[in-house]
């Protein structure tokens, strides 16, 4: 049996990035996935990484929230330059038998968020940031 393993990571600022990035507006024809090979910054980010924390900061990188460390959540980046990110809620309670009521689907609305994207690395600036699609 093949044994799994995630690295852990700190999602910080991306969660900010992504949202402002929005869209497709990403640069089309840079970075990683327009045929580039990876950087060795790049490379290193490659695989499935664990959430243990999601932290909202400024553009000086200052906290803007405290960390929210309840999420469950995994960061994928592949050798093409993508990454996915999904986060939810833990605890969710199982929707009913023959699929959500419009009430628990309403409910859960806000509980779960996933992106997806071409990524990039700023080695000298120490950021990632994401691209959604």
């Amino acid at each position: 049996m093949a044994r799994r393993c995630a690295r852990r990571l700190a999602a910080g600022a991306f969660v900010t990035v992504a949202v402002a990035c929005g869209g497709s507006a990403g640069p089309a024809d840079t970075g990683p996935s327009s045929g580039e090979p990876l950087s060795a910054a790049e490379s290193r980010l490659l695989g499935a990484w664990a959430l243990t924390a999601v932290e909202r900061r400024d553009a000086a990188g200052e906290p803007l929230v405290a960390p929210i460390e309840d999420r469950l959540g995994y960061l994928i980046y592949d050798a093409s330059g993508y990454v996915g990110v999904t986060i939810m809620r833990p605890g969710r309670p199982p929707y009913a038998e023959d699929g959500p009521t419009a009430d628990e689907a309403l409910a859960q609305f806000g509980g779960y968020g996933s992106r997806f994207g071409r990524f990039a690395v700023d080695e000298a600036a120490g950021t990632v940031t994401h691209h959604v699609e």
